[in-house]
């Protein structure tokens, strides 16, 4: 089976995380499947995993918890993706889409945070434990998945909805893909 990275971003709060099970966890910006800790459906603590890394992931973990062969992969959380939205020219840009009128179009400026969002590079801090992620896999190629921790609920399936990119052999081409 061929390692995976997954990339969770939109949605989520990874601030909200009060139980036990969470400590430790919410500012951590990539978490191996395995490290991700098991919980039972229903507990406080699913709602806080899933803010963090989405369901699929949470998902993923619970079979590998239960000995089922899943790729050997790691979840880059929504504690990433906020680094990455602190960054001042894309806090600027977004405060520029919502200074327009709702009734206005704002198309200029959701293409201004798209292309920033495309080409700022990651913090450095995120980029780093992507990398030393991808050195732990100690893989040939691995996938990333891109996804959303509203992906996958039991009301609403967003499947195809993401980019997977195949085959990434090095750590350029990881961080480009993100």
């Amino acid at each position: 089976m061929r390692p995976i990275i997954a990339a969770y971003s939109v949605s989520g709060d990874s601030t909200d995380m009060s139980t036990s099970v969470l400590q430790g966890l919410d500012s951590a910006l990539v978490i191996a499947l395995p490290d991700l800790p098991p919980v039972e459906p229903g507990s406080a603590s699913v709602d806080g995993l899933v803010r963090l890394v989405g369901r699929k992931a949470l998902s993923l973990a619970d079979m590998t918890h239960h000995g089922l062969p899943v790729p050997e992969a790691y979840v880059v959380t929504t504690a990433a993706y906020s680094r990455m939205l602190a960054h001042p020219l894309l806090t600027a840009a977004v405060a520029a889409v919502l200074a327009v009128a709702v009734e206005e179009d704002r198309t200029a400026e959701l293409v201004l945070v798209r292309k920033l969002l495309e080409e700022l590079p990651l913090p450095e801090d995120v980029a780093a434990a992507i990398v030393t992620g991808f050195r732990t896999l100690g893989a040939d190629a691995v996938a990333v998945r891109s996804s959303g921790t509203a992906e996958d609920m039991e009301q609403a399936s967003f499947a195809g909805q993401y980019e997977t990119y195949l085959n990434i052999t090095d750590e350029a081409a990881l961080l480009r893909a993100l």
